[in-house]
């Protein structure tokens, strides 16, 4: 499970995500407003990109943002390239 953190995505209505060019296999959203999604199984390790598109269409990219591995006790959906549509953001504060 993915969690899509950022404002205004309420706006966007119900998301379609795409981890490479496979959807997610379900989406939805919690009591605290975040969007989270489903990752398909994939038998391809490596980075790929994250599309999320809403329902008005809008469409956002973050390139190489997921990566596929064949073992892991624990994933963790970090923003590698620290870009969404070619525009940077912070990075992920360390508590």
């Amino acid at each position: 499970m993915v969690f899509i953190r950022g404002t205004n995505l309420e706006e966007m209505g119900t998301l379609t995500v795409y981890f490479g060019n496979k959807r997610a296999q379900k989406t939805g959203v919690t009591r605290a407003g975040e969007h989270w999604a489903i990752a398909p199984p994939n038998a391809t390790e490596g980075l790929f990109d994250v599309r999320i598109v809403g329902a008005d269409g809008d469409t956002f990219l973050l390139p190489l943002g997921f990566e596929y591995v064949k073992h892991a006790d624990m994933a963790e959906c970090v923003n590698i390239s620290h870009q969404i549509n070619g525009t940077m953001v912070p990075k992920r504060q360390e508590k």
